[in-house]
């Protein structure tokens, strides 16, 4: 992104006009700018009835999540199984693995992970 960010500010490029800069100048130059803008307001909620759920163009993306949701349940399961037989339960590790998995997959864990204790 930044090469092809670097070859956009070359002269010979007519659009888009593009320069490296912070937020910080972009507020600043924004607010200079504000008075003469006819800027839109909206005193209401911010949900837009349109968003109706998370879809991706990532297939592979979502094929790993699912694949590793799968592993961590049959660890699960059967970390469950060995602790009747006298083997440590492994929870420290399981929710370490389920944070990480549910921070890639953030859109889906309240609905799918019900059923599991809330993970801070």
């Amino acid at each position: 992104m930044l090469d092809n960010a670097v070859r956009l500010m070359k002269p010979d490029v007519v659009y888009p006009k593009l320069e490296f800069s912070t937020a910080a100048s972009f507020f600043k130059e924004l607010e200079a700018k504000l008075p003469t803008l006819k800027v839109p307001v909206w005193k209401d909620e911010l949900y837009f009835e349109y968003h109706r759920g998370v879809l991706t163009t990532q297939a592979e993306t979502k094929r790993r999540i699912r694949t590793t949701e799968e592993l961590l349940l049959n660890a699960e399961k059967f970390s469950s199984l060995a602790s009747l037989y006298g083997r440590p339960y492994p929870s420290e590790n399981l929710d370490q693995s389920w944070k990480k998995l549910l921070f890639d997959d953030f859109h889906e864990h309240l609905s799918r992970f019900g059923h599991r204790r809330e993970l801070s």
